[in-house]
């Protein structure tokens, strides 16, 4: 109350000063009407009126504080997620921007020293705006779009001239310049096929660039231009040549990217594999998104349409028009069941299956009562829809060559999605059947589906709400985390001597909740879990 009051009076003391500048500038302007004699040292005023101002605005914006609008927060969590609280807060930073190098810094330096107190790490989950984080490790590339990127970037910064020599052969018999990305064989079938049948090399090379795809495959040019030239067509065959070759080196050094779309970096120490996702929900919410643009191809929004008037759909006009953005719930309504029940009587078919599709693999990350083959049968059934659109011929997953696949594919697109969803996607349900099929192996507890989900950072900035108000700055925020911090340990206090106020729907567990893979609605302590 003391600091509301003196704060009054600082407002109240402005206000006193803005009305004196009004009546000072109403008395300049009546000077200028006035004959020269009589206006007085009107620029002597006005200099000082100037100055007052300054510093009127500096006490005015005294009052007011930058409000915090960014605070990065690391959350620990045992993966099994059988106790709440699921995670703990160990370190909190407020910032104004932060590049991904930074936050990959900032995840080390917390991998280390929880390490160092027998704690392995076996993975961090990230929102959606640090993709890199999901495509390049510490030391290699842990997602084969990087090496996409990789390979593309290499063809692009190299002259035409010189990969145009690559691909000519000497009197030696030779390539001018060799490459060893580049087969000595593609470059002889090269130089026959234009000495002896006559092609021109500009076609040629169009000719050569089929051949290193399934014959029902129509490679796609560098760029999205109309009319290729020879320099486009030149720098997406290296581009081929470069990525497959990279392919090969990783695979010699144990990092097979012709079978696996995702290969997470190994931690020395511990010999955990460091997995890198996106958070489930942010994932849901970007396809979404895109569903309601009505880029994903067999939905028609039209059929969207005719559902919303359906009662038995449950669909709502928030929903279908995303106007509350950041709402799972809205994003869950539109592949409901009722929805997919909708399309299939009548007729819809392609849009029924597109929504089972998305149904089937957010259930099988954030549903109960599904068994661990269900989920994974979900997953993989999600990823192969991607795959058929991306790389048709690996598109049945039993047993797929991501060695020859086309990189001059955008990424943006596949299956009306952008580059950052199929990067999280592909990253997130390969991670998790890469984990799946270790535990088993090792005969460990499988990890819990949400595992993949950043809400307990959400319930940590609810609580900064909840203490703070809407809106805080800077200095409020860190003047009262030490709260924060003490109301954060008496929800999770088992101990706790009295009953917490919150209520049994806020107050956290002190007991395990039950396996994710059981029914929902299990009696548990008189709850319902």
């Amino acid at each position: 109350m003391m600091a509301l009051a003196w704060d009054l009076t600082g407002f109240e003391e402005l206000l006193a000063q803005c009305v004196t500048f009004q009546d000072t500038v109403r008395h300049l302007k009546a000077r200028l009407s006035l004959p020269r004699p009589g206006q007085g040292n009107i620029r002597a005023d006005v200099s000082n009126l100037r100055n007052d101002l300054l510093t009127y605005t500096k006490n005015l914006f005294g009052k007011k504080r930058t409000a915090a609008t960014h605070l990065f927060v690391f959350m620990i969590a045992d993966e099994s997620r059988n106790m709440k609280p699921y995670a703990v807060p160990v370190r909190v930073l407020p910032f104004k921007s932060i590049k991904d190098n930074k936050v990959r810094e900032l995840g080390e330096e917390l991998r280390n020293v929880m390490t160092s107190i027998g704690m392995p790490v076996v993975g961090f989950v990230t929102d959606g705006e640090f993709s890199s984080l999901r495509t390049m490790g510490n030391s290699r590339p842990i997602h084969i779009i990087q090496l996409i990127s990789d390979a593309r970037a290499e063809a692009r910064s190299t002259p035409v001239t010189r990969i145009e020599s690559y691909f000519i052969l000497g009197r030696d018999g030779n390539p001018i310049r060799q490459h060893p990305a580049i087969p000595l064989a593609d470059v002889q079938w090269l130089h026959e096929f234009v000495s002896h049948e006559g092609v021109p090399f500009d076609r040629a090379i169009f000719i050569l660039r089929r051949r290193l795809f399934p014959h029902y495959h129509d490679p796609h040019p560098w760029t999205s231009e109309k009319t290729e030239t020879t320099t486009s067509v030149l720098k997406s065959i290296l581009a081929v040549y470069l990525f497959r070759q990279k392919v090969r080196e990783l695979k010699e050094n144990g990092v097979d990217f012709s079978k696996h779309l995702v290969v997470p970096e190994i931690d020395p120490q511990t010999g955990e594999s460091i997995h890198q996702r996106e958070d489930h929900n942010h994932l849901l919410k970007r396809i979404i998104a895109c569903l309601r643009e009505g880029l994903i191809p067999g939905i028609d929004l039209c059929h969207l349409r005719e559902a919303l008037h359906d009662p038995h759909t449950g669909l709502t006009y928030e929903a279908v028009t995303g106007k509350n953005k950041q709402s799972v719930p809205d994003c869950e309504k539109m592949i409901s069941p009722g929805v997919i029940s909708f399309m299939e009587s009548n007729g819809y078919h392609e849009d029924a299956k597109v929504i089972q599709l998305l149904h089937n693999w957010h259930k099988a990350v954030d549903g109960r009562g599904l068994t661990e083959e269900e989920r994974s049968e979900h997953c993989k059934s999600l990823l192969h829809w991607i795959l058929e659109d991306w790389i048709p011929w690996a598109g049945d997953g039993n047993n797929p060559d991501y060695s020859l696949l086309d990189v001059n594919k955008p990424l943006k697109g596949i299956r009306g999605m952008t580059r950052e969803i199929i990067i999280g996607l592909v990253a997130n349900i390969e991670t998790r059947e890469q984990r799946r099929e270790d535990y088993a192996a090792r005969m460990l507890q499988p990890e819990h589906p949400r595992a993949s989900s950043t809400d307990d950072v959400e319930g940590i900035i609810s609580l900064f709400h909840e203490v703070l108000g809407a809106v805080f700055d800077l200095k409020e925020f860190f003047d009262e985390f030490p709260k924060i911090l003490n109301e954060f340990t008496k929800r999770i206090d088992p101990d706790c001597p009295f009953y917490y106020w919150t209520g049994c729907h806020t107050r956290f567990q002190d007991f395990p909740l039950p396996s994710f893979n059981q029914p929902h609605k299990v009696a548990l302590k008189g709850w319902t879990v």
